[in-house]
């Protein structure tokens, strides 16, 4: 019986669409961007690896996206997702490493 409700208790986090994020993206350091080096983007130009991490969210639609180069000649994407009224914003490097993620 106790394992039938951790079941269910499991199924329902999947069916919710509780944000996934391995073991290594926990690993998180705040992402500072410079406002002057933000740049709004079209989603649809989004480079494929970007595109990849943030499709990881299933059922979240990419709402927005802008770009900001770095001084390290970096460039770090800010993706807002959305699903339904729930919102969150992705920091994602160039390699579509999660860096944040933010409500």
């Amino acid at each position: 019986m106790k394992s039938f409700k951790i079941i269910v208790v499991l199924i329902g986090i999947a069916c919710c669409g509780i944000p996934h994020m391995d073991a290594q993206q926990k690993k998180i350091t705040p992402v500072v961007l410079s406002e002057a080096n933000v740049k709004s983007l079209p989603t649809s130009q989004l480079p494929e690896k970007v595109q990849k991490a943030a499709s990881v969210y299933a059922g979240y639609v990419v709402k927005k996206a802008f770009v900001s180069q770095q001084k390290n000649n970096r460039k770090i994407y800010k993706v807002n997702i959305a699903r339904g009224p729930i919102e969150y914003t992705l920091f994602i490097d160039e390699k579509g490493k999660v860096l944040e993620m933010t409500e």
